[in-house]
């Protein structure tokens, strides 16, 4: 279940940068996100 919600999390940081920089999620630069994400103190990797 774990899982699920850290996918989750990951995939509404996402859209909240791709918002913030009025890209897609797929343009986001993905060591910006795991930066963001780790900063939020999820475990990734």
């Amino acid at each position: 279940m774990m899982c699920r919600a850290v996918t989750g999390q990951g995939a509404g940081v996402a859209a909240a940068v791709s918002l913030h920089e009025d890209a897609t999620c797929a343009e986001v630069d993905i060591k910006k996100l795991q930066k963001e994400i780790i900063k939020q103190g999820v475990r990734i990797g």
